[in-house]
Parts: C-alpha cells; sequence; structure tokens
C-alpha cells in the first residue's frame, strides 16, 4: 500500500513540477513582473526554479528509493518533510490567495498521501 502512496505522490510531484517549469510562460513573468526591480524579479524567478528542482526530487525519491523512505530513518524524515512541506503550502494558500480550492485540496491531499506511510497502523511494506 505504502509504495502505492509514493507512486500517487511521484505523479503528483512530476505534475507540479512540470507546471512550475512552465510558470514563465504560463503566467506571462516577462510582462507580469516587468514592474518588479530587477533584484525582485530575480528572487521570483530563482525561488520558483529551486522550488521546481526540489519538487523533482521529490517525484524521483518516490518512484525511485521509495523503500529506502519506508525503511531507513533518513528516509522516513524525508517523507515526513514532504508531507510539512504540502501542508505548509495549504496554509500559505489560505494567507496569501484566500482559498484555491484546487490548490489547497491538492496540497492536503499530497500532505495525507506523504503522511500515512508514518502512521504505525498503516501495513509496511516488504
Amino acid at each position: 500500500m505504502n509504495k502505492t502512496l509514493y507512486r500517487i505522490g511521484g505523479t503528483i510531484n512530476t505534475l507540479l513540477a512540470v507546471l512550475h517549469f512552465l510558470f514563465w510562460k504560463l503566467l506571462n513573468w516577462s510582462e507580469t513582473l516587468s514592474c518588479l526591480s530587477r533584484d525582485n524579479r530575480s528572487i521570483v524567478y530563482s525561488l520558483n526554479l529551486h522550488c521546481s528542482f526540489l519538487i523533482v526530487l521529490f517525484a524521483y525519491v518516490s518512484f525511485f528509493h521509495n523503500i529506502d523512505m519506508l525503511k531507513s530513518k533518513t528516509g522516513r524524515v524525508l517523507t515526513g518533510f514532504i508531507a510539512f512541506f504540502y501542508f505548509q503550502r495549504a496554509v500559505e494558500d489560505i494567507i496569501f490567495w484566500g482559498i484555491d480550492p484546487v490548490i489547497f485540496t491538492l496540497c492536503m491531499i499530497t500532505g495525507v498521501i506523504y503522511s500515512l506511510p508514518l502512521l504505525p497502523i498503516i501495513k509496511k511494506d516488504r
């Protein structure tokens, strides 16, 4: 069951990474961010790019290192971090945008997906 959760999480992370890499075009940042100073514009670009690669890492470990994520202490810490990352993103959705039901729900579901393998009542994969 946990491997399936990691595969679902990996798929969600892959889709979110692609979306983040496309933000520049989808949100027309060359025009919409032109009112920002060069420093502020660079921060937005840089943080989005780094967040994109972090989400790629989440997808990679979910697909290719899910056994390690289940069995090792480091993997369980990483799993907890990923869950926290998405719960925090859901809270930020409320703070900064009100509630976008799609983003909020997606982040909450992803946080739950990564929380479940950490619960002792969930059957451990072998």
